[in-house]
């Protein structure tokens, strides 16, 4: 479902700006609060979050009441960066997973209730 890819390219934003509320059109205030948390968490690190989607293919779609299911493959790199000089602050890692993604009909739209990582997968990039 196209909500999934608008998601995943507003969570990339949301978590470099930082701004969670670039994802709370995509989310359930559940959802967005989860974004929130994990944002907050990275800055008191002194951190922000530089991520690229490389790969979201759909595996699987299952319709079951008012609720959707999306099963995906994805690939990304992400880098911790310094939320001072904007620089990497920690190696690059390659992720690559399923995520279960459920949606639900909000206001007349499929918007993201939950999410799952199924299958992780992470390395860092050594080169």
């Amino acid at each position: 479902m196209e909500v999934v890819r608008r998601y995943n390219d507003a969570l990339r934003d949301a978590y470099l700006r930082p701004d969670p509320d670039l994802v709370a059109r995509y989310t359930t205030p559940e959802e967005h609060s989860r974004v929130t948390e994990y944002i907050l968490y990275l800055l008191k690190q002194e951190r922000l979050l530089s991520c690229d989607l490389h790969e979201l293919t759909v595996v699987e779609t299952r319709v079951e009441d008012s609720e959707v299911s999306v099963r995906t493959k994805e690939r990304w790199t992400c880098t911790k960066i310094s939320s001072e000089t904007r620089l990497p602050a920690e190696e690059e890692e390659i992720f690559s997973q399923e995520v279960l993604y459920r949606l639900v009909l909000q206001e007349g739209r499929w918007v993201i209730s939950e999410l799952e990582v199924v299958s992780p997968h992470s390395s860092v990039d050594t080169t």
